[in-house]
């Protein structure tokens, strides 16, 4: 479940298309998490792309992670580095500046 919620973030950056959902899905229906929306979803071809994503979103509906808007995925990625920054873990510098450019709207 953990992997499905950070493409739910990647997706609401749009950074996340259809094509890349169905392998994730597939390990998740391999690792025991299923609903509805993940069973369709694995059984679309390649060129379904806007399904996929479609789909995708029902299914984290239907698990109870859906996917936020912009704004929720960028506090969600401040909260993140804040973590690590708290945690010790990473360069405090690096991600002072990553919680700096997501409230700039900078999502790169």
């Amino acid at each position: 479940m953990k992997q499905l919620r950070g493409l739910v973030i990647h997706l609401a950056m749009d950074e996340l298309f259809g094509d890349d959902l169905q392998m994730a899905d597939a390990h998740a229906l391999a690792r025991g998490v299923d609903s509805r929306s993940l069973r369709e979803l694995a059984g679309l071809s390649k060129g379904q792309s806007r399904d996929a994503v479609d789909l995708f979103r029902l299914a984290m509906d239907e698990l109870g992670s859906p996917v936020p808007d912009k704004s929720g995925a960028r506090l969600h990625l401040m909260r993140e580095a804040a973590a690590s920054i708290v945690a010790g873990s990473g360069d405090p510098e690096d991600l002072a500046r990553s919680i700096a450019r997501k409230l700039l709207g900078d999502v790169t």
